[in-house]
């Protein structure tokens, strides 16, 4: 029934001859099989792997099925990954261990990508009084990030005017996000803020002019 070679013997009952001849075999080849990886749909990067991928094989037989199934990953510079979850272009594939009864012809890689997420970053610059020192206490904020990625995972540079405010008026605060492995995932739309000093009122020091007694006028 499977695949392979096989030896045959037969057996006759002559009446009236000696049958000679030798055992023959009997070789059942494999039957190709070809594997078409199913597409994989593009998604926008959420922080989770792409899983599900699948394939279409003809030529089984019945209820056949192949087994040991490996899942090829690549990302867009070839390199093996152990699955898919940063924004990229990467291509998968499928490959069988040997089977029992067909010949698998290896099938073509399709390609998928996870596409950046937009991300909106705030500059947080909080009003303060006149001190006499430069800045401020400065933050940001961050909109659209996907679930469990924090602005903590982000390092940012602060810029703009605010940066060496010092008197009372009102300065920008721009931010930039740094690059990293987790900042490509984003798309980021950058929001500059004001940044205001206050004047402080203060109550002004004077003197109070006592009058002056002179000295009565000489008598001629």
């Amino acid at each position: 029934v499977n695949a392979g070679e096989y030896s045959m013997n037969i057996t006759l009952k002559p009446l009236n001859y000696e049958p000679m001849g030798n055992p023959g075999t009997c070789t059942i080849k494999k039957k190709t099989v070809q594997i078409t990886v199913d597409p994989v749909a593009d998604k926008q990067y959420d922080g989770e792997a792409v899983t599900g991928f699948s394939y279409t094989a003809v030529g089984l037989l019945g209820q056949d099925q192949l087994s040991g199934a490996k899942w090829i990953i690549r990302d867009a510079n070839g390199n093996l990954v152990s699955q898919a979850v940063n924004a990229g272009v990467y291509s998968v594939t499928v490959s069988f261990g040997a089977q029992t009864n067909y010949e698998v012809a290896a099938p073509e890689a399709v390609t998928f990508e996870i596409t950046k997420r937009p991300v909106t970053v705030s500059a947080i610059a909080p009003d303060r009084d006149y001190d006499g020192t430069t800045g401020g206490n400065f933050e940001f904020n961050m909109l659209g990030l996907a679930a469990g990625d924090s602005k903590n995972d982000f390092d940012v540079t602060f810029g703009g005017s605010a940066m060496t405010a010092k008197d009372p008026g009102t300065y920008t605060l721009t931010v930039t996000v740094k690059d990293s492995a987790k900042a490509r995932n984003y798309e980021f739309d950058y929001v500059s803020n004001d940044f205001v000093i206050r004047e402080v009122e203060t109550e002004a020091s004077g003197y109070v002019d006592d009058e002056i007694a002179l000295p009565p006028e000489t008598q001629e």
